[in-house]
């Protein structure tokens, strides 16, 4: 069974996918939906699409003192630093962390039809009238080909992706890209992230198989 997290308590249903070529736009209408990973998303060959710091994020504690029962600010740093207790009562200076999601499969979508973003893609678009549906066809045809892990789905934020001390925290790993150059994207997301080690790479899956299929696409 496939764990599945929707990050957002009402996705948008209205999506739009862009490619550079006809053809691949047709594949994707017909339920050949092509799937990239977060490792080929950080060494794009178009620099201005590569994003290497691609479902990462660093932490810096600062330093604080006091105890949690009266300061709950320090048990939140000690978490953002990877420490996780229940109660603390001390000192903490300047720790650091970085986490970063290995690899994952990745489908994007963006709520925007735009000239902008044709220009950055492709000018071949196709309109998601059920997103829903269509994450719930790709969820499907992973399991039937034998796929474990956990899916989250969502959309992106933009904004800084690494906080010092008290610095809000603007969403999930793997769901906050940087404002320039990404924002106007406004990323819709499927990140799957495999149960195993083994090394991953893009590819092609049929969902036209799935009863979820159909009304995905105008």
């Amino acid at each position: 069974m496939t764990n599945i997290f929707i990050l957002d308590p009402d996705p948008p249903r209205l999506l739009y996918r862009y490619f550079a070529t006809d053809e691949r736009a047709r594949a994707f209408s017909t339920g050949r939906i092509y799937l990239s990973t977060l490792q080929n998303c950080r060494n794009h060959e178009d620099a201005e699409r590569a994003d290497p710091g691609e479902a990462s994020s660093g932490y810096i504690s600062g330093t604080l003192s006091g105890d949690s029962d009266t300061d709950p600010r320090l048990l939140n740093r000690l978490r953002r630093s990877g420490i996780q207790v229940t109660h603390f009562s001390g000192e903490i200076s300047n720790n650091l962390s970085y986490q970063q999601i290995p690899d994952a499969y990745l489908l994007c979508l963006s709520t925007v039809n735009s000239p902008e973003l044709c220009e950055r893609f492709g000018d071949y678009v196709v309109q998601v009238r059920d997103s829903r549906r269509l994450f719930c066809a790709i969820i499907d045809t992973m399991e039937r080909l034998g796929y474990l892990g956990s899916v989250e789905i969502g959309c992106v934020r933009y904004g800084h992706r690494d906080g010092v001390e008290d610095d809000p925290e603007i969403g999930p790993i793997g769901f906050v890209k940087p404002e320039w150059p990404y924002a106007i994207e406004r990323e819709v997301r499927l990140m799957w992230r495999p149960a195993g080690t083994e090394p991953i790479a893009p590819m092609e899956i049929d969902a036209s198989k799935s009863e979820n299929w159909a009304g995905c696409i105008d």
